[in-house]
């Protein structure tokens, strides 16, 4: 069995609900996070930049013996994905692909919007993607590069992201959008405001579980079920102001997570939470057992200060 952690980077905290849902498809690997919070957003930089961005971090992670890049920004993804596999062997997963297999599995005969940074939705990654597999979708796309900032600010239930959202989204529900998928993993965060806004009626789409599959399915990140309780680790790092960590002088996120009590039948470590992450994936089982959510905090060194994120907990 190979032990070496998972790496996953975003340019900032949006890709810790990427690294959420790895934790919980695969709760026996280790995970190290890297989000860029010194260079946050990404959307608005040239290509290059942020490829040379993505390369200097999957150096970084290579260099602390990851099995495996988690590209956990729909930006990065959709502009460094093939540079990124080109300068290394190892396995290079993003986020795109996933979306869209989501987004076409649930995607009815309506219009389907996407929303995005500036970089992501000028690539026509997700538009491209997705009216090659359905020609006959209509796709809706538009940039929304205030809510990234948002998100990094805490400010996911101010008015400030109400009207944000407001502007961004008016005109998808005019147009009675069926689905929208969220092409920017900052955006799960404010969800529940989306939902909202939409009053329900129109269905969010994210990648984050679907790249979790993707990367059970390389086969070098299967999870033990039959791991007798055992536990493993995670540490993230950003590039912000703070402590230094071997990587440029960042802050330190830490998952505290308690012990969960483990289904007996399957040694899942089930959310129940309604996902279908896969066919043997038992998320979606009834399971009577507890599990505790990971809080994240953000531990400000310089302020002596720590920061809670309730927002990147189911």
């Amino acid at each position: 069995m190979d032990n070496r952690p998972i790496g996953i980077f975003d340019s900032g905290i949006g890709g810790l609900t990427v690294f959420k849902e790895i934790r919980a498809l695969l709760p026996n690997e280790d995970l190290i996070y890297f989000g860029d919070t010194a260079r946050v957003p990404y959307g608005s930089k040239s290509v290059q930049v942020i490829r040379n961005f993505s390369s200097e971090i999957a150096a970084f992670l290579s260099l602390q013996n990851v099995k495996m890049l988690v590209i956990a920004c729909n930006t990065a993804s959709a502009l460094a994905l093939s540079t990124l596999k080109s300068e290394t062997s190892l396995p290079v997963i993003g986020v795109i692909d996933p979306g869209v297999r989501a987004a076409v599995k649930v995607a009815g005969e309506g219009p389907v919007g996407v929303i995005g940074t500036r970089a992501t939705i000028k690539s026509g990654a997700y538009q491209d993607r997705i009216i090659r597999l359905r020609c006959n979708l209509k796709v809706v796309a538009r940039a929304c590069p205030l809510l990234v900032p948002i998100v990094e600010e805490n400010l996911m239930q101010s008015d400030i992201a109400r009207m944000a959202l407001d502007m961004y989204l008016s005109d998808f529900r005019k147009q009675n959008v069926s689905s929208l998928i969220l092409a920017c993993t900052h955006y799960p965060l404010l969800k529940q405001l989306i939902n909202e806004y939409f009053e329900g009626k129109t269905l969010l789409i994210d990648s984050a579980c679907e790249t979790a599959c993707d990367c059970r399915a390389t086969g070098r990140a299967t999870a033990d079920d039959d791991c007798h309780g055992c536990r493993s680790d995670s540490a993230a790092v950003t590039s912000g102001p703070g402590t230094g960590t071997g990587s440029p002088p960042g802050t330190r996120y830490t998952c505290r997570r308690a012990d969960s009590k483990r289904n007996s039948a399957t040694g899942c470590s089930s959310r129940s939470c309604g996902k279908t992450c896969s066919s043997s994936c038992s998320c979606n089982s009834t399971d009577t057992s507890t599990t505790t959510t990971p809080t994240w905090l953000a531990a400000d060194h310089d302020a002596g200060i720590d920061h809670a994120w309730p927002a990147v907990q189911s």
